[in-house]
């Protein structure tokens, strides 16, 4: 992301934290990261750092894990584009900003039944949500992005 967002300044990523259950302590670092809105605390969980415990309840974390749960998520990263369409797995910055900006493009229609998981190695993508208003309420669930980095819309 870091890659993507220095050479195009036009594209922004939406963090929703996901803390997955088998990784222990998951959770709780979501937590202590979504009480101090700090990116530099998602950075230092993402290299392997402690992080201090929680000092609040961040009930966005229990959001996410909801919407996760009733999409299908149940990894990470999965990518939402900005036509709805979910891609699960790590992509190349190339090929991200490729789809990205197919995406943006070409609307996809939103009303679809949600369909069968999809990872990134097969090279394909799904809509995951069932309307509009599931895509987005899932944009909306503790944003962290571009500029306003560290800050809560």
């Amino acid at each position: 992301m870091k890659k993507i967002v220095e050479q195009r300044k036009d594209i922004a990523f939406y963090i929703k934290l996901f803390p997955l259950a088998m990784h222990p302590g998951a959770k709780e670092k979501a937590q202590t990261i979504a009480c101090e809105h700090s990116l530099a605390l998602l950075e230092q969980s993402f290299d392997g750092k402690p992080l201090p415990k929680p000092d609040c309840q961040a009930p966005e974390i229990d959001k996410n894990i909801e919407l996760g749960r009733a999409l299908g998520i149940d990894g990470t990263p999965a990518l939402i584009l900005p036509n709805g369409v979910m891609v699960v797995g790590v992509l190349p910055p190339d090929e991200l900003i490729t789809r990205i900006d197919h995406a943006a493009k070409k609307p996809q229609k939103t009303e679809a039944p949600k369909p069968a998981r999809v990872s990134s190695d097969q090279n394909q993508s799904q809509n995951w949500f069932r309307s509009e208003r599931e895509r987005k309420t899932w944009q909306t669930i503790s944003s962290v992005t571009g500029e306003e980095r560290g800050k809560r819309p």
